[in-house]
């Protein structure tokens, strides 16, 4: 339909020129008659003159209209080829993804995980009578030991400190503790065991921050194990005491069917599965994080002697709703302004999952490994003073997944991305103030059977 219109188009400024030309043929041949004719033929030829530049005119218009469509033409083809190269890429980097790994922000800057993991350690610390409590009523140390008077330990998912020397810290006066009222089980020849803190993270991991801020009064060896803690690390019945905080929420890769838009066409520019419509997409996290949990208790179950204990803390991700929706938000707007491609925001998901207690349960129970000697939800602030800060909140988070951002996107646009999340800021306070966080965060003792 289309073409035949600008057809038609073209055969009337055509005609329109032709009979213009033809008229003013005509009178320019009678332009030396009689004086009447010489009128006439005058008039004829300012008509054809008037047609003739009206069909050149239509003509132009014509033309201009064509290359104005051309132009559209091949925007929209650039756009096409674009939007197929952006799918093309992210494709790749998920399948990339699936081979990395992530770390916190490295380094002691200012936005370094080092300088902005408070939150995290005051969860820790919360815990902290919980975990003695739990070393001194379930965990033999006289036993354990008597074999090579070494007690090893490793802090599984120890990012750079100093979080991971409060922990083993705490952990160390426990020890102690129960060193001192085994005591009596000991032989004149017996004497207090050492012990070997093996600190483990991904590869990528900034171990030259963590080994450099070593604390220098520490009761115990240590050394950096690199790898995830998905798979096996350490030597058969080699470990006595596992340990391991706010990172067993981290997916070891994103679940295939995020990767298929048609699979949940609903939650386009949806980044996590506490922001999505779907329940398919909460399901496909949950079945991810189940592989993950089985590859780590099996793995642990081989190198844990029996009768060694695992003491597990996972975070609430409840908390961090309104951090997770304003980075959506945000994202978002930045697609609008062309700052980011709309397909790298549709492929984009935060590799987390916060698993209930009873669905936690069922997966260690369903492993056989190991039973469970404690299993309850505490208060993760309840070592703070009021509420936490906005800009903590913010902080926090940048340093979690600046890696995962970064190499998504690019590091271009981080600084600009959470500048617009701290104009949210009344919002997250908002939320904040009125989330309570009493009972929300999973504490796990586990002994190996």
């Amino acid at each position: 339909m289309l073409l035949c219109l600008r057809i038609a188009v073209w055969l009337c400024c055509s005609g329109l020129t032709l009979i213009g030309l033809l008229l003013i043929c005509w009178s320019t041949l009678g332009l030396g008659a009689k004086s009447s004719q010489f009128k006439r033929k005058k008039g004829v030829l300012l008509v054809s003159s008037v047609v003739c530049r009206f069909g050149l005119v239509l003509e132009i218009v014509a033309i201009v209209l064509e290359i104005v469509d051309i132009v559209w033409a091949a925007i929209g083809l650039g756009y096409y080829c674009f939007g197929y190269c952006c799918r093309a890429a992210i494709v790749l980097d998920i399948a990339v993804m699936e081979l990395k790994a992530f770390p916190m922000k490295g380094g002691d800057g200012a936005f370094s995980y080092t300088k902005n993991s408070q939150i995290q350690r005051a969860s820790a610390d919360a815990a902290k009578e919980i975990i003695k409590e739990a070393i001194y009523d379930e965990f033999d140390i006289a036993t354990l030991s008597s074999y090579s008077n070494t007690i090893r330990i490793a802090d599984f998912g120890c990012s750079i400190g100093p979080n991971t020397f409060i922990a083993m810290q705490n952990v160390m006066e426990a020890m102690e503790v129960k060193c001192h009222s085994q005591s009596q089980h000991l032989t004149s020849t017996s004497k207090l065991p050492e012990f070997h803190v093996f600190f483990n993270d991904h590869a990528s991991n900034d171990f030259n921050t963590l080994f450099t801020s070593f604390p220098p009064d520490r009761h115990y060896f240590a050394a950096g194990v690199p790898g995830s803690f998905h798979g096996r690390l350490f030597p058969e019945s080699s470990l006595h005491f596992v340990y391991s905080s706010f990172a067993l929420q981290w997916l070891s890769k994103l679940p295939k069917q995020l990767l298929d838009i048609s699979f949940h066409p609903q939650d386009r520019r949806r980044i996590h599965y506490m922001s999505a419509a779907s329940s398919e997409v909460t399901q496909a996290y949950a079945a991810q994080f189940a592989k993950d949990i089985a590859n780590f208790l099996n793995a642990r179950a081989n190198e844990i002697v029996a009768g060694g204990m695992m003491v597990l803390i996972l975070p609430d991700l409840d908390l961090w709703r309104v951090m997770i929706n304003s980075l959506e938000q945000s994202l978002i707007e930045m697609v609008e302004t062309g700052s980011i491609c709309e397909a790298k925001v549709d492929s984009f998901y935060l590799p987390w999952y916060s698993p209930s207690l009873n669905e936690m349960k069922h997966l260690i129970e369903t492993n056989g490994c190991f039973s469970i000697g404690r299993m309850e939800l505490y208060d993760p602030l309840s070592n703070i003073d009021g509420s936490v800060s906005t800009l903590t909140m913010i902080m926090s988070i940048r340093a979690v997944i600046e890696g995962n951002l970064t190499e998504h996107f690019g590091s271009e646009i981080i600084d600009e991305l959470f500048q617009r999340i701290v104009k949210r800021s009344v919002e997250i306070s908002s939320w904040s103030e009125s989330y309570d966080t009493k009972e929300t965060q999973l504490f796990l003792v586990l002994k190996r059977k």
